[in-house]
Protein backbone atom coordinates (compact mmCIF):
# COMPACT_ATOMS: atom_id res chain seq x y z
CA UNK A 1 0.00 0.00 0.00
CA UNK A 2 1.32 3.27 -0.54
CA UNK A 3 0.51 6.04 0.73
CA UNK A 4 -0.07 9.82 -0.77
CA UNK A 5 0.35 12.50 1.36
CA UNK A 6 -1.80 15.67 1.43
CA UNK A 7 -1.95 18.87 3.46
CA UNK A 8 -5.67 19.88 3.97
CA UNK A 9 -6.49 23.68 5.01
CA UNK A 10 -8.26 23.27 8.31
CA UNK A 11 -7.61 20.43 10.73
CA UNK A 12 -9.44 19.90 14.39
CA UNK A 13 -7.56 18.21 17.15
CA UNK A 14 -9.33 17.10 19.98
CA UNK A 15 -8.09 15.78 23.15
CA UNK A 16 -8.49 15.83 27.37
CA UNK A 17 -7.21 19.96 27.01
CA UNK A 18 -9.82 20.86 24.73
CA UNK A 19 -10.28 21.64 20.68
CA UNK A 20 -8.03 23.36 18.50
CA UNK A 21 -8.28 24.37 15.24
CA UNK A 22 -5.26 24.03 12.75
CA UNK A 23 -4.41 24.61 9.30
CA UNK A 24 -2.74 23.20 6.30
CA UNK A 25 -2.10 19.84 8.42
CA UNK A 26 -0.43 16.71 6.29
CA UNK A 27 -2.71 13.72 6.44
CA UNK A 28 -1.53 10.16 4.63
CA UNK A 29 -4.26 8.51 2.87
CA UNK A 30 -3.99 5.56 0.54
CA UNK A 31 -6.02 6.38 -3.06
CA UNK A 32 -7.10 3.36 -3.24
CA UNK A 33 -9.85 3.85 -0.48
CA UNK A 34 -10.26 7.26 -0.46
CA UNK A 35 -9.55 10.03 -3.91
CA UNK A 36 -9.37 12.45 -0.96
CA UNK A 37 -8.79 16.22 -1.82
CA UNK A 38 -8.32 19.20 -0.37
CA UNK A 39 -11.83 20.47 -0.93
CA UNK A 40 -13.30 17.33 -0.69
CA UNK A 41 -12.01 16.39 2.46
CA UNK A 42 -13.93 15.47 5.38
CA UNK A 43 -12.51 14.87 8.63
CA UNK A 44 -14.91 12.78 10.29
CA UNK A 45 -15.73 10.38 7.36
CA UNK A 46 -12.38 10.05 5.29
CA UNK A 47 -10.07 7.27 6.31
CA UNK A 48 -6.52 8.91 6.80
CA UNK A 49 -3.56 8.95 8.88
CA UNK A 50 -1.41 10.91 10.70
CA UNK A 51 2.53 10.48 11.32
CA UNK A 52 4.14 10.25 14.44
CA UNK A 53 5.67 13.90 13.88
CA UNK A 54 2.76 15.29 13.04
CA UNK A 55 0.44 13.72 15.69
CA UNK A 56 3.44 15.26 18.25
CA UNK A 57 3.58 18.64 16.50
CA UNK A 58 -0.33 18.82 17.07
CA UNK A 59 0.02 17.62 20.74
CA UNK A 60 2.84 19.88 21.37
CA UNK A 61 0.83 22.86 19.56
CA UNK A 62 -2.25 21.99 21.29
CA UNK A 63 -0.58 22.51 24.81
CA UNK A 64 0.90 25.79 24.06
CA UNK A 65 -3.23 27.36 23.15
CA UNK A 66 -4.07 25.54 26.20
CA UNK A 67 -1.37 27.18 28.42
CA UNK A 68 -1.90 30.46 26.91
CA UNK A 69 -5.44 30.31 27.22
CA UNK A 70 -5.74 29.05 30.87
CA UNK A 71 -3.02 30.43 32.10
CA UNK A 72 -4.05 33.51 33.54
CA UNK A 73 -7.41 32.31 34.25
CA UNK A 74 -6.03 29.41 36.74
CA UNK A 75 -3.16 31.87 38.40
CA UNK A 76 -6.29 34.48 39.12
CA UNK A 77 -8.55 31.97 39.85
CA UNK A 78 -11.13 32.98 37.47
CA UNK A 79 -11.66 29.68 36.40
CA UNK A 80 -10.24 26.79 38.18
CA UNK A 81 -8.02 23.60 36.17
CA UNK A 82 -10.50 20.44 36.09
CA UNK A 83 -9.82 16.99 36.17
CA UNK A 84 -10.42 16.44 32.72
CA UNK A 85 -7.45 19.37 31.92
CA UNK A 86 -5.04 17.68 34.77
CA UNK A 87 -5.78 14.61 33.05
CA UNK A 88 -4.71 16.38 29.36
CA UNK A 89 -1.61 17.64 31.01
CA UNK A 90 -0.75 14.22 32.41
CA UNK A 91 -1.08 12.62 29.25
CA UNK A 92 0.97 15.29 27.89
CA UNK A 93 3.85 14.91 30.57
CA UNK A 94 3.65 11.49 29.54
CA UNK A 95 3.42 10.14 32.87
CA UNK A 96 1.25 7.70 35.15
CA UNK A 97 -0.30 8.48 38.29
CA UNK A 98 2.22 7.68 40.68
CA UNK A 99 5.01 9.40 38.96
CA UNK A 100 2.97 12.82 38.32
CA UNK A 101 2.42 12.60 41.98
CA UNK A 102 6.11 13.18 42.46
CA UNK A 103 6.21 16.11 39.95
CA UNK A 104 3.60 17.80 41.91
CA UNK A 105 4.32 16.70 45.39
CA UNK A 106 1.41 14.26 45.88
CA UNK A 107 1.07 10.51 46.62
CA UNK A 108 0.04 7.91 44.59
CA UNK A 109 -3.71 7.56 46.09
CA UNK A 110 -4.58 11.10 46.49
CA UNK A 111 -3.03 11.59 42.48
CA UNK A 112 -5.77 8.33 41.61
CA UNK A 113 -8.58 9.77 44.02
CA UNK A 114 -8.31 13.01 42.05
CA UNK A 115 -8.66 11.55 38.57
CA UNK A 116 -11.18 9.82 39.41
CA UNK A 117 -13.34 11.98 40.81
CA UNK A 118 -16.36 13.59 38.83
CA UNK A 119 -15.89 17.38 37.56
CA UNK A 120 -14.14 18.50 40.70
CA UNK A 121 -12.13 21.42 40.01
CA UNK A 122 -8.17 20.67 41.34
CA UNK A 123 -6.92 22.36 44.64
CA UNK A 124 -5.48 26.52 43.21
CA UNK A 125 -1.95 25.52 44.92
CA UNK A 126 -1.80 22.16 43.28
CA UNK A 127 -2.89 23.59 39.93
CA UNK A 128 0.12 25.95 39.84
CA UNK A 129 2.59 23.41 40.83
CA UNK A 130 0.91 21.35 37.82
CA UNK A 131 1.27 24.20 35.39
CA UNK A 132 4.45 24.88 36.37
CA UNK A 133 5.70 21.58 35.18
CA UNK A 134 3.47 21.51 32.31
CA UNK A 135 5.10 24.80 30.90
CA UNK A 136 8.37 22.92 31.50
CA UNK A 137 7.58 20.33 29.56
CA UNK A 138 6.20 22.56 26.50
CA UNK A 139 9.44 24.49 26.62
CA UNK A 140 11.67 21.34 26.92
CA UNK A 141 10.10 17.90 25.93
CA UNK A 142 11.55 15.22 28.01
CA UNK A 143 12.20 17.45 30.88
CA UNK A 144 9.26 15.73 32.92
CA UNK A 145 11.50 12.32 32.39
CA UNK A 146 14.61 14.27 33.20
CA UNK A 147 13.52 15.26 36.64
CA UNK A 148 11.88 11.89 37.81
CA UNK A 149 15.10 10.26 36.65
CA UNK A 150 17.07 12.43 38.77
CA UNK A 151 14.59 11.62 41.79
CA UNK A 152 15.19 8.58 41.45
CA UNK A 153 18.60 8.54 41.35
CA UNK A 154 18.93 11.04 43.96
CA UNK A 155 18.68 8.17 46.54
CA UNK A 156 21.34 6.43 45.36
CA UNK A 157 24.14 8.83 45.08
CA UNK A 158 24.81 12.40 46.00
CA UNK A 159 26.01 15.38 44.13
CA UNK A 160 29.30 16.33 45.74
CA UNK A 161 29.62 19.87 46.76
CA UNK A 162 32.98 22.08 46.10
CA UNK A 163 32.15 25.33 47.91
CA UNK A 164 33.61 28.67 47.36
CA UNK A 165 33.00 30.30 50.44
CA UNK A 166 30.17 32.81 49.46
CA UNK A 167 30.82 36.56 50.59
CA UNK A 168 27.39 38.27 49.81
CA UNK A 169 25.47 40.18 52.63
CA UNK A 170 22.07 38.38 52.98
CA UNK A 171 20.46 41.81 54.03
CA UNK A 172 21.99 43.08 50.54
CA UNK A 173 20.45 40.68 49.28
CA UNK A 174 17.00 41.02 50.68
CA UNK A 175 17.35 44.52 50.07
CA UNK A 176 18.06 43.81 46.15
CA UNK A 177 14.67 41.98 46.40
CA UNK A 178 12.79 44.62 48.22
CA UNK A 179 13.58 46.98 45.99
CA UNK A 180 12.90 45.11 42.57
CA UNK A 181 9.39 44.24 44.02
CA UNK A 182 8.72 48.51 44.91
CA UNK A 183 10.12 48.85 41.61
CA UNK A 184 7.25 47.16 40.27
CA UNK A 185 4.69 48.69 42.33
CA UNK A 186 4.24 45.44 44.45
CA UNK A 187 5.45 45.33 47.74
CA UNK A 188 6.88 41.87 48.99
CA UNK A 189 5.78 40.56 52.80
CA UNK A 190 8.37 38.41 55.16
CA UNK A 191 6.80 35.38 54.06
CA UNK A 192 7.71 36.20 50.60
CA UNK A 193 11.26 37.54 50.96
CA UNK A 194 11.93 34.23 52.97
CA UNK A 195 10.59 31.23 50.28
CA UNK A 196 12.49 33.95 47.77
CA UNK A 197 15.66 34.02 49.22
CA UNK A 198 15.26 30.22 49.67
CA UNK A 199 14.86 29.91 46.06
CA UNK A 200 17.44 32.10 45.13
CA UNK A 201 19.77 30.27 47.32
CA UNK A 202 18.50 27.24 45.08
CA UNK A 203 18.72 28.18 41.92
CA UNK A 204 22.54 29.32 42.95
CA UNK A 205 23.02 25.60 44.05
CA UNK A 206 21.75 24.02 41.25
CA UNK A 207 22.63 26.16 37.96
CA UNK A 208 25.76 27.60 39.59
CA UNK A 209 26.99 24.70 42.05
CA UNK A 210 27.71 27.38 44.22
CA UNK A 211 26.19 28.59 47.41
CA UNK A 212 24.78 32.28 47.47
CA UNK A 213 24.80 33.54 50.86
CA UNK A 214 26.62 31.54 53.88
CA UNK A 215 23.44 31.95 56.62
CA UNK A 216 21.59 28.83 57.09
CA UNK A 217 18.10 28.01 55.93
CA UNK A 218 15.80 26.73 58.67
CA UNK A 219 13.00 24.32 57.85
CA UNK A 220 9.90 26.16 59.99
CA UNK A 221 6.47 25.65 60.64
CA UNK A 222 5.68 27.96 57.45
CA UNK A 223 8.45 26.69 55.09
CA UNK A 224 12.18 27.53 54.55
CA UNK A 225 13.46 30.57 56.85
CA UNK A 226 16.46 32.25 56.74
CA UNK A 227 16.04 33.79 60.90
CA UNK A 228 18.74 36.89 60.52
CA UNK A 229 15.99 38.49 58.33
CA UNK A 230 13.13 37.04 59.57
CA UNK A 231 14.38 39.01 62.84
CA UNK A 232 14.96 41.91 61.13
CA UNK A 233 11.34 42.15 59.27
CA UNK A 234 8.92 40.60 61.62
CA UNK A 235 8.20 44.20 62.58
CA UNK A 236 6.05 44.51 59.54
CA UNK A 237 4.30 41.20 60.34
CA UNK A 238 2.30 40.33 57.10
CA UNK A 239 2.00 43.72 55.96
CA UNK A 240 4.74 44.99 52.93
CA UNK A 241 8.45 45.88 53.73
CA UNK A 242 9.26 49.31 52.14
CA UNK A 243 12.67 49.75 50.76
CA UNK A 244 15.19 50.84 53.01
CA UNK A 245 17.09 54.10 50.91
CA UNK A 246 20.26 54.39 53.15
CA UNK A 247 21.12 50.52 52.40
CA UNK A 248 24.18 49.91 49.90
CA UNK A 249 23.57 47.22 47.59
CA UNK A 250 26.31 47.72 45.11
CA UNK A 251 28.21 44.35 46.08
CA UNK A 252 24.77 43.19 44.17
CA UNK A 253 24.73 45.66 41.56
CA UNK A 254 28.39 45.34 40.40
CA UNK A 255 27.90 41.66 40.49
CA UNK A 256 26.54 40.35 37.69
CA UNK A 257 26.10 36.83 38.54
CA UNK A 258 24.67 37.43 41.84
CA UNK A 259 22.28 40.00 39.68
CA UNK A 260 21.06 37.50 37.26
CA UNK A 261 20.92 34.74 40.43
CA UNK A 262 17.59 37.12 42.21
CA UNK A 263 16.48 38.25 38.38
CA UNK A 264 15.91 35.01 37.59
CA UNK A 265 14.49 34.37 41.03
CA UNK A 266 12.20 37.06 40.64
CA UNK A 267 11.12 36.40 37.26
CA UNK A 268 10.88 32.22 37.97
CA UNK A 269 9.00 32.70 41.72
CA UNK A 270 8.07 36.30 41.77
CA UNK A 271 4.55 36.08 40.08
CA UNK A 272 3.70 33.50 42.89
CA UNK A 273 1.64 34.77 46.22
CA UNK A 274 2.69 34.34 49.32
CA UNK A 275 0.94 31.44 50.43
CA UNK A 276 1.38 29.75 46.93
CA UNK A 277 5.36 29.80 47.78
CA UNK A 278 4.68 28.89 51.33
CA UNK A 279 2.62 25.58 50.07
CA UNK A 280 4.96 25.02 47.61
CA UNK A 281 8.18 24.98 50.11
CA UNK A 282 5.84 22.22 51.84
CA UNK A 283 5.83 19.51 48.86
CA UNK A 284 9.74 19.90 48.85
CA UNK A 285 11.88 17.37 49.97
CA UNK A 286 14.77 20.07 51.30
CA UNK A 287 11.74 20.95 53.88
CA UNK A 288 9.92 18.23 54.71
CA UNK A 289 12.84 15.79 55.08
CA UNK A 290 14.11 18.18 57.81
CA UNK A 291 12.83 17.80 61.08
CA UNK A 292 11.03 21.25 62.08
CA UNK A 293 13.26 24.30 63.59
CA UNK A 294 16.74 21.98 61.66
CA UNK A 295 18.53 23.84 59.15
CA UNK A 296 17.97 22.43 55.84
CA UNK A 297 21.52 20.94 54.94
CA UNK A 298 23.42 21.89 51.28
CA UNK A 299 23.36 18.69 49.99
CA UNK A 300 19.66 18.88 50.47
CA UNK A 301 19.91 22.16 48.26
CA UNK A 302 21.98 20.89 46.30
CA UNK A 303 20.34 17.57 45.49
CA UNK A 304 16.86 18.92 44.91
CA UNK A 305 17.81 21.84 43.03
CA UNK A 306 20.05 19.79 40.76
CA UNK A 307 16.79 17.74 39.67
CA UNK A 308 14.81 20.94 38.67
CA UNK A 309 17.15 22.48 36.40
CA UNK A 310 18.94 20.08 34.81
Amino acid sequence: MKLKKLKVPKFIHRDDLGEFEFFDVEILFDPAVNNIDVNTFNQNGDEYLLSEETIKKLAHDSAVRFFNQRNKEIVTQKKPLTVQEMKGIKNFLGVNGADLGKLIGLDKSSVSRILSSTNQPIMHERAMLLLERFYDEIQTPGYSQIVLRNLKEEKKSKYQLDLIEPNVSIYAIAEYLIRVFEKYESAVTNLKLQKLIYYAQGIALGNYSEKLFPENILAWEHGPVVKEIYDKYKVYKKGPIPPDSSMNIDEILSNERVKKILDETVSIYGVYTPWFLREKTHNEPTWFETAQDEVISDDKMLNFFRSQFV
